[in-house]
């Protein structure tokens, strides 16, 4: 809910607040974006993050959910966030996808995406994988892949039972790119909808990521 500075709130706004994820989540908070804008982030094992316009609406191309920001194993979580100054924000956390809780950041434009022109922290490791886009999804989900170096990169996707179901195997060249997965298996059979994991490799690094798809 939006207060103004006499205690009211803004009429544009619904009367007992809006919605920014039915998801399960926690430990939210917020920062000023541009043009009355608001950006909040939360987490619930992993970290989202919403834009919500000044008349109480939930930024175009935004999903209903929020965006992932990020999705790696084990626990994230306790996540901040301050203005870039360029209409963004930058998202601070605690992760232990690799044992004791370290700290990471990440940089989201006005429209969710990831700027072209900065790697995140996680570049110390040379590769990012995601956010994926939809995620949850029906048909066809982008998966973003952001590497300093480039080179092969090899994706395997696992149901929640742990078989694999698809295999996805390219080149990558240093930047920012993404690649699809249509939902189906290697042998072209739709996918049943369900919670799926994303191993993928490039230069020795292991990523993984979380992929959910929807009826």
């Amino acid at each position: 809910m939006r207060v103004t500075a006499s205690g009211g709130f803004l009429p544009e706004w619904p009367p007992d607040g809006l919605a920014l994820s039915t998801t399960p989540g926690q430990y939210p908070t917020v920062a000023t974006g541009d043009s009355g804008a608001v950006f909040t982030t939360w987490s619930s094992s992993d970290i989202y993050a919403q834009r919500v316009t000044n008349s109480g609406i939930i930024s175009e191309g935004w999903p209903p959910d929020g965006v992932e920001v990020c999705t790696a194993a084990n626990l994230q979580y306790e996540p901040t966030m301050i203005a870039d100054g360029t209409g963004g924000v930058i998202v601070v956390w605690s992760d232990s996808r690799d044992g004791p809780f370290d700290i990471y950041a990440l940089r989201l434009n006005r429209d969710g995406g990831i700027p072209t022109d900065v790697f995140p922290s996680d570049e110390r490791f040379g590769t990012v994988i995601g956010p994926a886009w939809p995620n949850p999804f029906r048909q066809t989900i982008s998966i973003g892949v952001r590497t300093a170096f480039g080179g092969r990169l090899h994706a395997e996707i696992f149901d929640i039972r742990g078989r694999k179901v698809r295999t996805i195997s390219l080149f990558v060249s240093p930047g920012q790119q993404a690649i699809l997965w249509d939902g189906r298996t290697d042998d072209g059979v739709d996918c049943a909808p369900g919670t799926y994991s994303l191993q993928a490799s490039i230069g020795g690094e292991k990523r993984s990521l979380k992929l959910v798809r929807t009826r």
